[in-house]
């Protein structure tokens, strides 16, 4: 058992950062049966925190982001966790430590960490997401990620550039954007009646031609909308971990998935009874409730706990009176998307044929 601990007390690190505590995090490493498991531990004033999550005490991995204090404030301290024996093992069996150096975080999803990487040759930048490549199921799904990312070539469809797979990880080396993703633009401000038509018309024309290619989304959210860059509306949508290839007379689908503010009422319905569903129509109705939170900010269905499902199962569309004088056309749009029953919403074709957009 070895043991770590960090703080201004630690070989006098951070005796400028008030913020940071003398004795601010313990890491601990033990071998249980033969398997080294790391543990961090928080014994601050401040709070430490894993991957963006504030936490107690928990298991850390390879690659993962650990800050001292809050990772959003000034005077945090960041280090990108480090485990030798594992990076070791990836750049020895096929991982990409010879061709570029990992660095900066750039965010987090269920099993995955992104971040910044430097090709060596070229000295681009690129986004690296590493997914621990610890059971058959998760290896399955990425591996059905890296599959349909391969396979699409969109201008509004994030690239995959190159994959590695050692023993222990997935290295996935995509496109790096710069203007930071939607959810943050977001909850910044609500977007112009232009400015969401802009980005909603990009997302369906991406999602028509994943259909053209059998293939839905199936979590389509602010977070998984990417802008080019800040100056402008140029979008592409990323992480396809979700999707799936669709068969291609019936387009249904049975894995219950997506994220609870833009979830289809199907899905919430597969949860129930176990009826399949209409792929291509849960991205449409993801969509509306994107195109509804851009241009005010909340989303349309009742946010109380009791009565959210509810009323998106029913398809209770709230309009505040903040819609009184929105463009009739949005309005119709919107309601067409969010329509519960799945053979009367309207189809990402004919969403793109809609006068709003005209």
């Amino acid at each position: 058992m070895s043991k770590t601990l960090l703080g201004r007390n630690y070989q006098k690190c951070f005796s400028f950062n008030s913020y940071i505590s003398a004795n601010h995090l313990q890491i601990q490493r033990r071998i249980i049966d033969g398997i080294s498991i790391i543990t961090a531990r928080d014994v601050s004033s401040n709070g430490s925190y894993v991957n963006g999550d504030l936490f107690d005490e928990t298991q850390i991995h390879c690659y993962d982001e650990i800050s001292l204090f809050h990772p959003k404030k000034e005077n945090s301290i960041h280090y990108c966790f480090i485990e030798n024996e594992v990076e070791e093992d990836d750049k020895q069996n096929g991982g990409p430590q010879y061709d570029y150096e990992i660095g900066n975080y750039l965010g987090s999803g269920g099993f995955s960490i992104v971040r910044e990487a430097v090709s060596k040759e070229s000295n681009n930048l690129y986004a690296i997401k590493i997914i621990k490549n610890s059971s058959v199921k998760k290896t399955t799904m990425f591996q059905n990620e890296i599959n349909i990312m391969q396979s699409l070539e969109h201008p509004n469809i994030i690239k995959l550039e190159k994959v590695y797979i050692t023993n222990k990880h997935i290295f996935l080396i995509m496109e790096r954007l710069n203007g930071g993703d939607l959810y943050e633009r977001i909850i910044n401000n609500t977007f112009s009646q232009e400015h969401s038509k802009v980005v909603i018309y990009q997302i369906l024309s991406a999602l028509k031609y994943i259909k053209v290619h059998n293939i839905i989304h199936r979590d389509i959210k602010p977070e998984n909308i990417l802008f080019v860059n800040k100056l402008d509306y140029f979008i592409k949508i990323t992480d396809f971990g979700l999707s799936r290839r669709i068969d291609t007379t019936s387009h249904l689908a049975s894995t219950v998935c997506g994220s609870d503010l833009f979830i289809a009422p199907e899905i919430l319905k597969k949860l129930y009874n176990g009826t399949p569903y209409d792929g291509s129509k849960v991205d449409v109705w993801s969509s509306g409730v994107l195109l509804f939170v851009m241009i005010c900010g909340y989303p349309p269905f009742s946010r109380t706990n009791n009565q959210y499902i509810e009323s998106i199962l029913k398809g209770e569309i709230i309009f505040k009176e903040d819609w009184n004088n929105r463009d009739p056309l949005l309005i119709d749009l919107i309601k067409r998307m969010l329509v519960v029953d799945v053979n009367q919403r309207i189809s990402i074709e004919n969403c793109l044929l809609h006068p709003f957009f005209k």
